[in-house]
């Protein structure tokens, strides 16, 4: 049954899928090897602008979540800030009314 996985040739920095199967005739191990660095390459590259497309992504949404949060305060404050300011004008028409 032949062999098959993956090599490193580090002094080349090459990266290789390789398939060996033993000839019992002939007492030999053939191999075929495949140059696959370039792909290697390509994919961990891909991993990489993956991560840092997620990595962007939580930011915008951090900094979207911390605005919302400052837009949800500052409106409860200037809702609150006209609840009271309505709420004395009411009083002031109403105690109008009644002097009329």
């Amino acid at each position: 049954m032949p062999y098959t996985g993956k090599g490193i040739y580090e002094r080349e920095n090459r990266v290789f899928m390789e398939i060996l199967t033993f000839i019992p005739e002939q007492q030999l191990y053939m191999g075929i090897f495949i140059d696959v660095t370039k792909q290697e390459r390509q994919e961990k590259a891909f991993i990489k602008m993956q991560e840092e497309t997620l990595s962007m992504a939580q930011r915008v949404i951090d900094k979207q979540m911390r605005v919302a949060h400052e837009i949800a305060g500052l409106l409860g404050e200037t809702t609150a800030e006209t609840k009271v300011t309505l709420t004395k004008l009411q009083k002031v028409v109403r105690n109008r009314e009644e002097d009329i």
